[in-house]
């Protein structure tokens, strides 16, 4: 992750200095000037502070990167926290009656829900309604705390807003509680401080949460339209609709605050009312355009969500994402509009504030919205889900293996010594440094000489010894057994620096292999990348069975490139894999004097048994894993040996990976994915291809499984994806299908 680590620093410094800032007028304010008050003697310095507090909170939750997850300890300790200061908010006022004081009448007068003063409800049904919310907006908290495992800047602002819903409706609940206080008890003036600072405190947090909640929906938004063709109406940005929803926000809260809170004339309540009648078409607006955003992607993906090809089970996944999203950004547009509607009913036509009226209208709905704000954000911010969310696995095609293992006891021995031909990742990149500094390969170029390049000119000549012949895998382990704990399946046209990056990728645990392939381009580059790792043994220990090290080429291809063929397109094919991918001369044979074994003496060729060895090292091997290494043009899907690999390793249902260069690889191959089909595979002889395509079962369930493997490599599986990063995901397969159909036009 590229950080500009400059503006960070600036970041952070400008963050400081505002806290600090805030922190020095807070005491000015408390100091200095505390007698302020208005023309009615109601203190104004209180409710300053309090504004002040949620500006101070605001600025402190500014985002900061990268993104970290709080380890589990912070994470139980914040969760116990929240519960404790919920149960004590909920259960103030039943302690309230329980204590021998002149109150305890009142309180209990008030939870019983008997009308005083001006208000008509009874005040039991405002601390039920607090009761429930608080309930269910910590229930909500806890579990976003309790979730938040893995670093996402975009869960970490969703817990941040959770955190603040909860915290608005305890501020709201002790307002409440203190409102009721100073109409009971003889501290009237500190009560009434109280009350004021809590109230300007909850009114200020609550159009922050506002405005936070139209962020989060903005940034979700520009995720899933990368290119901005939807965001287009709006100019270059939609970002200047949350300015002017932040405006509307404050100004609503602003003006319910002075009119409410300090006693002011009716004007100010008018001012709410406009301001929250300006706050709805906005609202609407703003919603309108995210739901068009998601509709448009849906219906470009809704056209791709019958084809046959593997990109079936990704696109299918994407609609299943967007139709969650749609519905619950439906369900929290409406009751937040239906809240700034309402809002603006009370302010502009005067609804008494404790009037029936205005229980059922705002006192319910306000409520209401705050559960919604809280569950919601937490839905949509992913933590709920992992591993996929909305993606369903299709099942394990249930196929019968390429074939049934002979009793002959050669075959059975000949698999078991091709099992402990592992290769080491430090004996790997020994042999790729030797590459590098043409020892053994003049003409190697890691931009373009392909694995076959290498097997001919590199691995065949550091095999031999003397007349004979060995692996490459022998040799490196001075022919001592080492058993296999993955096995690779390639194609060997690929680029051979992709072969090795893509090892090395799957052994540091990386979803890509493009930056590992850039670290493989120069000695120093590849110097680099190797002083990385050299603390790490157990990357360099591990072990992968390779076939153009594991099998003994001697035994096979060395001597010769197969009978020229006939006719002028498989001559044209012949011809080409014999020669160097890079300078176009033909390979130079080897005359050493191992004997060869081909399909004629089927127990003895290491050719035929990939099938049984993959059986033997699932049998054997804990945790093994099945890598199948895609180049850039995804031909490793048209090589009926590699489907065959992989259609063995889904008969005996081991574990199956597979590795690709990066994203683009899949953008601009998006077109073969559509019509992927194992049925189009390509084999040297026919019957080598029947054969395979006889054993499998269900064929377009096979190819709804390579799917799967393509769309487990965008990393959908391998970890915790945040909503933010399941969007982008999305937009990027509805990016695919568009510039799909924009080229056939």
């Amino acid at each position: 992750m590229d950080l500009n680590l400059p503006a960070m620093e600036t970041t952070r410094v400008l963050q400081s200095t505002a806290i600090l800032t805030i922190l020095v007028l807070m005491v000015v304010l408390g100091t200095f000037l505390g007698p302020v008050a208005t023309s009615e003697g109601k203190p104004l310095i209180p409710a300053a502070e309090g504004t002040l507090t949620g500006l101070l909170i605001a600025v402190a939750l500014v985002p900061k990167a990268p993104a970290t997850a709080p380890e589990r300890c912070f994470r139980y300790a914040a969760a116990a926290l929240v519960v404790g200061l919920t149960l004590i908010v909920m259960t103030y006022p039943l302690h309230m009656t329980l204590l021998p004081s002149p109150c305890a009448a009142h309180w209990r007068s008030w939870l019983m829900g008997e009308a005083f003063e001006e208000y008509a409800c009874g005040p039991s049904w405002e601390y039920a309604g607090d009761f429930v919310t608080l309930l269910l907006t910590s229930i909500a908290l806890v579990l976003a705390v309790l979730r938040f495992k893995t670093p996402s800047s975009y869960a970490r602002n969703s817990v941040y807003c959770i955190a603040t819903n909860w915290f608005c409706w305890v501020i709201w609940a002790l307002e409440d509680y203190t409102d009721w206080c100073k109409k009971t008890v003889d501290a009237h003036e500190q009560v009434n401080v109280i009350n004021k600072y809590l109230a300007a405190l909850g009114k200020f947090l609550n159009a922050l949460l506002f405005v936070w909640i139209a962020v989060l929906v903005l940034r979700r938004t520009q995720k899933m339209d990368p290119s901005g063709w939807q965001l287009a109406v709006c100019g270059h940005t939609a970002w200047w609709l949350v300015g002017i929803i932040a405006a509307g926000a404050l100004c609503t809260q602003l003006a319910r605050f002075i009119h409410i809170y300090l006693g002011t004339g009716d004007e100010w309540t008018t001012v709410s009312g406009i301001s929250a009648a300006i706050m709805l078409p906005i609202w609407i607006y703003f919603a309108w355009l995210h739901a068009q955003a998601f509709e448009a992607n849906r219906r470009v993906l809704k056209e791709d969500s019958e084809l046959p090809g593997a990109v079936v089970v990704q696109v299918k996944w994407a609609l299943r994402v967007l139709r969650t999203e749609l519905q619950a950004g439906l369900i929290l547009s409406i009751i937040t509009g239906a809240h700034w509607a309402l809002t603006g009913v009370v302010g502009l036509f005067g609804v008494e504030k404790y009037s029936e009226a205005y229980f059922v209208l705002l006192h319910c709905l306000k409520r209401l919205a705050g559960i919604a704000d809280a569950w919601g954000l937490l839905m949509l911010s992913g933590l709920l889900q992992r591993n996929g969310g909305h993606a369903v696995k299709p099942p394990v095609p249930t196929n019968r293996g390429l074939r049934d293992s002979p009793d002959d006891a050669v075959w059975t021995a000949k698999v078991e010594e091709l099992a402990h031909r592992g290769v080491r990742v430090g004996d790997l990149m020994d042999f790729y440094q030797q590459l590098l500094e043409g020892q053994v390969m003049p003409s190697f170029d890691p931009r373009y000489s392909q694995t076959s390049d290498v097997a001919r000119e590199a691995v065949i000549p550091m095999s031999r010894v003397d007349e004979d012949g060995f692996a490459l895998a022998s040799i490196w382990n001075q022919q001592r057994p080492c058993l296999a704990g993955r096995m690779v399946t390639h194609n060997w046209g690929n680029r051979f620096s992709h072969l090795v990056a893509a090892i090395l990728a799957d052994a540091t645990g990386q979803a890509y292999f493009a930056d590992v392939v850039d670290a493989l381009q120069t000695l120093e580059d590849f110097a680099e990348f190797r002083d990385s790792l050299q603390n790490t043994e157990q990357v360099m220990d591990a072990t992968y069975w390779v076939c153009v090290f594991s099998v003994n080429q001697h035994a096979s291809i060395c001597g010769g490139f197969g009978p020229c063929p006939d006719t002028a397109y498989a001559y044209n094919q012949w011809d080409a894999k014999r020669r160097n991918s890079v300078t176009g001369e033909i390979f130079p044979l080897c005359g050493c004097k191992r004997k060869k074994y081909f399909n004629n003496e089927a127990a003895l060729t290491e050719l035929n048994k990939f099938d049984d060895l993959m059986r033997f090292l699932a049998e054997n091997v804990p945790d093994f894993v099945h890598v199948t290494v895609a180049d850039d043009d995804l031909d490793v899907f048209k090589r009926a040996w590699c489907v065959a690999e992989l259609v063995e390793g889904s008969a005996l249902n081991i574990r199956q990976t597979l590795l690709i260069h990066s994203t683009a690889c899949l953008d601009k191959n998006y077109s073969k994915l559509k019509t992927l089909d194992i049925q189009a595979c390509e084999a040297s002889r026919a019957e080598d291809k029947d054969q395979i395509l006889s054993r499998i079962d269900d064929i377009q369930g096979f190819n709804e499984y390579l799917g799967w493997l393509v769309f487990d490599a965008e990393g959908i599986f391998s970890g915790f994806l945040d909503r933010e990063a399941r969007l982008s995901l999305v937009g990027r397969l509805s990016e695919r299908a568009r510039c799909d159909k924009d080229s056939k036009v």
